[in-house]
């Protein structure tokens, strides 16, 4: 009984720092991926752009592109979609223009000061947060995307419901 009883007490301590181990990494993650969102709105607050295009989902990054080049040609205008994707690697004027439209037309201090926020369902390459803004009744589930050990901001996968739908619309709704 006492070799069983040892074992069982050997079993309870070598398991126990591994579900600390666990648990702590939880919450570096949630903690990680929450920090990773409010950068992405301090960024856009503070006219910091490049900043808040890295923090972006890869699926952000090119249906941001493609709705600029489709914008443009509707435009009559003859800027390739290759010239629009360079503008935006190097921050140039076609990403500071598309940026400070954005901008102009997001709160971004009702999204970090007049709401609350918190982790809602999480996965191993997704995730979603929770933002309540408190005169709505309709919270706004941020998406969360992991690409390369990550988390990035689904701007495009939160806001960009269908092709037809206007972002600003879709941002209103949640206001």
């Amino acid at each position: 009984k006492l070799f069983i009883i040892l074992i069982s007490i050997s079993y309870v301590v070598m398991i126990t720092p591994c579900a600390v181990s666990a648990e702590e990494s939880g919450n570096n993650t949630v903690d990680a991926m929450l920090a990773q969102a409010e950068d992405f709105f301090v960024a856009l607050k503070k006219g910091r752009y490049e900043a808040a295009w890295s923090l972006l989902s890869e699926k952000s990054h090119k249906t941001i592109i493609d709705d600029v080049y489709i914008k443009n040609q509707k435009m009559g205008g003859a800027i390739q979609r290759e010239s629009i994707e360079q503008d935006f690697k190097k921050n140039g004027v076609i990403f500071n223009n598309y940026w400070d439209s954005f901008a102009r037309n997001f709160d971004t201090l009702m999204v970090l000061e007049q709401s609350r926020w918190q982790a809602g369902v999480m996965e191993q390459n997704k995730a979603y947060i929770i933002i309540a803004y408190k005169a709505s009744q309709n919270p706004l589930k941020l998406k969360m995307m992991r690409e390369n050990d990550t988390w990035k901001v689904g701007l495009v996968e939160t806001f960009w419901k269908s092709r037809s739908m206007d972002i600003f619309q879709s941002v209103l709704n949640f206001f």
